[in-house]
C-alpha cells in the first residue's frame, strides 16, 4: 500500500502528459501547394477553332482586366472535342506567353475560365468556374450546352 501511495502522483502526471499530447496532435493538415488540370469534354462544333484555359487570382468576369496567371491553349480538331492538360505558367519570354513548365499554385481560390474563339478573333464562347487549390485539383468546364454562347 505505501508503494501505492508513492506512485500514484506519479501514475497521474502520466495519464494527464498523455491526454494532454494526444489531444494537441490536430488531425488538421496545412494547406499545400498545387497545379490545376483544366478538363472539358464534348465542345461540339467547333472544328478549327481555338480553346484557351486561363487562371485568375482574382474573380474574373467579362471585360475584367485582371491578369492571367496561367493558361493553356489549343486547336479543337473535332466536332466532338475533349482534353486535359495543366495550366502553365505565363511566361512572357516563352514563345506563345506560356512556360512549357506547369503552373504551381499557392493554396487558395482562383477563376479558371475555358474559352472557345475563331482564330484570330475574340472568345465568342466561355465558362469560368472557381477552384480552390490545397494541392493537386481538376478544374472540369460544364457541359458545352450551358457555356455562355453570346452572339
Amino acid at each position: 500500500m505505501n508503494i501505492l501511495k508513492r506512485l500514484l502522483p506519479l501514475l497521474t502526471l502520466t495519464v494527464f502528459f498523455v491526454f494532454t499530447c494526444s489531444k494537441n496532435n490536430s488531425t488538421e493538415s496545412l494547406p499545400v501547394n498545387g497545379k490545376i488540370t483544366a478538363s472539358a469534354t464534348g465542345i461540339a462544333g467547333q472544328n478549327g477553332n481555338i480553346y484557351a484555359v486561363s487562371a485568375f487570382d482574382s474573380d474574373w468576369f467579362p471585360g475584367s482586366n485582371s491578369p492571367t496567371i496561367a493558361g493553356i491553349m489549343g486547336t479543337i480538331t473535332s466536332d466532338n472535342y475533349s482534353f486535359t492538360q495543366n495550366l502553365k505558367a505565363v511566361d512572357d519570354q516563352a514563345l506563345g506567353g506560356l512556360s512549357a513548365d506547369d503552373m504551381v499554385f499557392e493554396p487558395k481560390t482562383y477563376s479558371v475560365v475555358f474559352f472557345v474563339a475563331a482564330p484570330g478573333n475574340p472568345p465568342q464562347h466561355f465558362a469560368e468556374v472557381r477552384m480552390e487549390v490545397n494541392g493537386d485539383v481538376t478544374a472540369t468546364a460544364p457541359d458545352w450546352a450551358s457555356w455562355a454562347h453570346p452572339q
